[in-house]
């Protein structure tokens, strides 16, 4: 039987989204903006301790194998040469892991990483609308201790990247523009920003709003508390 909270945040926050949608104050732009991300942790733990709890775990087999947990990977680094654009993902015991188990899908311009059963949990890790194309058949992983680095060969060789993705280049660019005019007109720049984002976000796909729900909610959060800027 499904979790009654997981089932009432789940609700709370598609009713969010269908708000979100409709929003053009900054404020509550920000203020809904923050809400759903404590929804999403609530939702991920309690998901988490569910799967965990030996009394409300229930086995699952397909195939004769246990179900786990996929878990999506956020704590990476990625930088590049003339040939390559390189991704280091921090995995805690990933060493152990059979080959088998570690395995990374390139598309021109995507990657997707997948690692089953590292502390009995599989691991997800996904980069969508590179921003250019990487040569699939050159490219590759290696599996070293608590990490995994994959080599993403790059189709034209020496041309360097600005931003990873071309999500994050539409967004710089949209606001190095609107901010420029914002300026050039005396209007509040942090309002010009705070509707770059909407726009971006009303008509994204599915990744570049998670994307910018993510970058908005952590910029919203530094403000807030000095200390965690670095």
């Amino acid at each position: 039987m499904a979790n009654p909270k997981i089932q009432e945040l789940t609700l709370d926050l598609a009713e969010l989204n269908q708000m979100f949608e409709q929003l053009k104050r900054p404020r509550n732009i920000d203020a809904i903006l923050l809400q759903k991300k404590r929804i999403e942790t609530e939702l991920s733990n309690l998901r988490a301790q569910s799967q965990a709890n030996p009394e409300t775990q229930k086995v699952r087999t397909v195939n004769s194998e246990v179900k786990r947990y996929e878990c999506d990977i956020s704590n990476y680094a990625w930088d590049q040469s003339d040939k390559f654009v390189k991704f280091f993902i921090a995995l805690d015991g990933v060493q152990d892991a059979s080959e088998e188990n570690v395995v990374v899908t390139f598309k021109p311009q995507s990657i997707l990483l997948k690692v089953a059963n590292v502390q009995n949990k599989d691991h997800k890790f996904e980069v969508n609308n590179l921003l250019q194309e990487i040569d699939v058949e050159k490219s590759y992983r290696k599996i070293k201790t608590n990490s995994v680095a994959i080599y993403a060969k790059k189709a034209v060789e020496g041309k360097k990247w600005s931003h990873l993705t071309s999500t994050e280049k539409k967004l710089a660019d949209m606001k190095k523009s609107d901010m420029e005019n914002d300026l050039a007109s005396d209007k509040d720049p942090n309002a010009g920003l705070m509707n770059i984002m909407k726009k971006m976000y009303d008509s994204g796909d599915s990744e570049t709003k998670r994307m910018i729900a993510k970058a908005w909610t952590e910029g919203q959060e530094k403000s807030r508390n000095p200390e965690l800027q670095f």
